[in-house]
This record gives C-alpha cells, structure tokens and sequence, in this order.
C-alpha cells in the first residue's frame, strides 16, 4: 500500500517537474527563435552585400563606395559571429538540461524495473487462485480479509501502473536522447560555421586595410567629393524646406477660403480630416514602414558622424542612404500624393510624396514613373534608382520630414 501512495505522489512531482522544466524550455525556445530570426536577417544582408561588392569591383579600382560596403559588411559579420556564440550558450544550456533529463529517466527507469520484477515475482509466487483465495480466508477477522481482498486488487492495478510507467518513461527517455543528440550535431554545425565566418572576417578585414591604404593616396579627390556632395545635399534641403513651407502656406489658404470666420492660423499645417487620418496612419506605422527597395543595406546613416576616411571632417546627412542592387526599382513608403518630381546636380531626379503633415524624399534617380499631384499606394514603384557609372554604385537617399523638421528614416522603416 505504501508502494502504490508513494507511486501517486511520485507521479504528481513528475508532472510538476515536467511542466516546470516545459515553462523554462519554452522561454529559451522563443529566445533562441528570435535570435536565429536575427542571424537569416544578418546572413541575408551579407549575401547581399557580396553581390553588391562584386557589382563594385568590375571597375577594378578602389572606390569609397568599395569602402562602406566591405565597412557594412564587417560590422554585420561581427554582429553574425556574436549572435552565433549566443546562440551556442544557448544550446549548452539546452544539452545540459537534456543531459540531466536522461540521467533522471534513466534512474527513475531503474528504480521503476526493479520494482516492477518484484511484484513481478510477487504475482508468480502468487499466481493461482488458490494461494489469493487462501491468503484471503487465513485471515483473523472479516475487516482484515476485506483488506486483503482490497490490497489484491490494488496490487494488481498498481503492477498495470507501473508496466504503464515504465513504457511512458521508455518512450520520454528515448525521445530526450534523440533531441539531445540532434541539440549536439547543431552545436558541431555552429561551430563549424563560426570557424568558417572568422576565417572570412579575416580576409575581410585586410581588404578593408589595402582599401584603406589606396583610398588615403587619393585624400584630395575624396575631399573634392565630399564638397561637392555637401552642394547638393544643401540645395536638397533648402528646395525640400522651400517646398515643404509652400504646402503649409496652401494648407492655411484653402483653410481660410473655407472658414473664412475663423481665426486664421498663421504657421504649421492646417489638415482637412482626410489628410489628418493619413497623417495618423503613418505616425501609428512608425518602424513598420516598408523599406523603399526591395533589397538594401543602409551604408549612410542619419545625422552628423565623423568621415571615416578624413580625420576631423564630419558628414552630415539629412537621411538614410540605400546601396542596392542594379536596376532597382524605387518605392513609396506609404500611402500619399506626389507634390513634386524635380532634378538637383548630384542628386539626379527626386520625388517628393506628402502623407499629412509628413513627407517622404527620394532622392538618386535616373528616371521617374509618377506625376504632380498623383496619389500613391504604398509600396507604388515610383521610379528607378541611379547607378554611378565612375564607381558602379546604385544608392537611394530616402528622407523623411515632419512638417518642417527632418526625423531619422530608419526608426520608421521595418526590420530597424
């Protein structure tokens, strides 16, 4: 009797351990699944960006553009190489939990046996119904032969009990052994892919170095460069600025044309309440905004940095810039109308789509599939990206302003 309580007890702490070690399973199974979303995205970007350096180098010379992108890709193998050993301690700790799983099952399954055979020989010695019968009529009193009788049955039932126990524990005990054994040859996976990524980093690192060393010998055009791009970058901002202060202007007009008796206001926007549900859609749609290409690696980040070639020069962009593939294919980032196309010297063609009181800029475009004052979906191709013969880059420059005010692109673009 005994037996069989301390079997029911036994079995309720199995289950409380079961689902105690399932909780913690499960949080580390969702930690690791986030962390593998994070090394396909970085892997993706580094396929990527090998394809974009491959495009770079059919000019066979030493390019900024060469630079950033070997720059880019360094720091995402870095990232890569980090998540990879994260993602190793994971699994160790995954493998030492299955470990002491098994070596649990296994005693449990011992300890199940060897009760098991004793019962076992019990039921044999036992095994007529002569012997039960007599065991049963041996007894002193008819409450003690009732007991008897009870306890028959119970053993009867708890051996069934523990046959059962022992074919479950079988079945746990080799399916922790099969994930175990799986959990080990991922790790020897991992670590066989972490050699190969620092073997690559490696390489990586000293073709960054003679890039490095060429581009210095050509400090003075790189610096010819960079003033010329500031030109364009600020007549960009001062159009933008220009274009911008005019839809308010407009904004207030149409206003007060339509409430005449109303105070006018006399700065910002002014919405009508179709602009306004616009303008709060893409507000409320802040970091899951499509990107504006298909494929793209950021190599130009927002606001003031230092030039990572020319000591104590600063750059200073009022945007994100987007290397991508040849031939790709410029797209609005949300819902709007377009307020103006227009051209700037180095900044090829651009459009400008209003969303509200927010805007969005693409600039380095070679030829333009939309009109003034033609609404877009988001995701619309609204015109092809420029491809820099001199150096075979093909970089979008996407802006966006709220109202008059510049805000960091990649906060709202998806995947940041």
């Amino acid at each position: 009797m005994n037996n069989i309580s301390n079997y029911t007890a036994g079995k309720k702490i199995f289950i409380l351990m079961a689902l105690l070690l399932f909780t913690a399973g499960f949080s580390v199974a969702q930690s690791r699944k986030s962390l593998e979303r994070k090394i396909k995205k970085q892997e993706r970007a580094l396929r990527l960006t090998t394809k974009l350096l491959k495009e770079t180098k059919k000019k066979k010379k030493e390019s900024y553009n060469k630079f950033l992108l070997i720059q880019k890709q360094i720091s995402t193998r870095e990232e890569l190489l980090a998540n990879l050993q994260q993602n190793i301690r994971l699994l160790d700790g995954k493998i030492s939990e299955n470990e002491e799983i098994v070596n649990s099952l296994k005693q449990d399954l011992e300890s199940l046996k060897e009760q098991y055979a004793k019962l076992i020989y019990f039921a044999w010695k036992n095994r007529s119904s002569y012997q039960q019968l007599m065991f049963i009529l041996s007894a002193k009193n008819f409450n003690q032969a009732f007991m008897r009788m009870k306890y028959l049955q119970q053993l009867t039932a708890y051996r069934e009990k523990q046959a059962a126990a022992i074919k479950d524990i079988l079945s746990l005990l080799e399916s922790k052994v099969k994930e175990l054994n799986e959990k080990k040859a991922e790790k020897e996976a991992i670590l066989k892919q972490i050699e190969e990524e620092k073997i690559v980093l490696a390489n990586e690192k000293k073709e960054q170095s003679k890039t490095v060393e060429q581009l210095k010998q050509k400090e003075s055009e790189l610096v010819a460069k960079l003033k010329k791009q500031r030109r364009s970058a600020e007549a960009l901002k001062k159009q933008v600025a220009r274009i911008i202060a005019e839809e308010a202007r407009k904004a207030r007009e149409a206003a007060r044309k339509k409430h005449p008796n109303k105070p006018a206001t006399t700065k910002g926007f002014v919405l009508t309440p179709e602009e306004k549900i616009i303008a709060a859609d893409f507000a409320t749609n802040k970091g899951h905004l499509p990107w504006p290409t298909t494929k793209g690696i950021i190599t130009g980040t927002f606001g003031t940095h230092e030039h990572p070639l020319i000591k104590g020069v600063k750059v200073n962009n009022d945007g994100i810039y987007i290397s991508a593939p040849q031939g790709s294919k410029a797209r609005a980032i949300f819902k709007g109308e377009v307020r103006k196309v227009f051209e700037i010297p180095g900044k090829h063609k651009l459009v400008l789509i209003r969303h509200g009181n927010y805007f969005s800029v693409y600039a380095n475009l070679s030829e333009v599939f939309v009109k003034e004052g033609q609404k877009v979906s988001t995701k619309q191709e609204i015109g092809t990206v420029y491809t820099d013969p001199d150096d075979h880059k093909t970089v979008l420059e996407l802006q966006i302003w709220k109202g008059s005010v510049k805000v960091n692109p990649q906060y709202w673009l998806a995947g940041h």
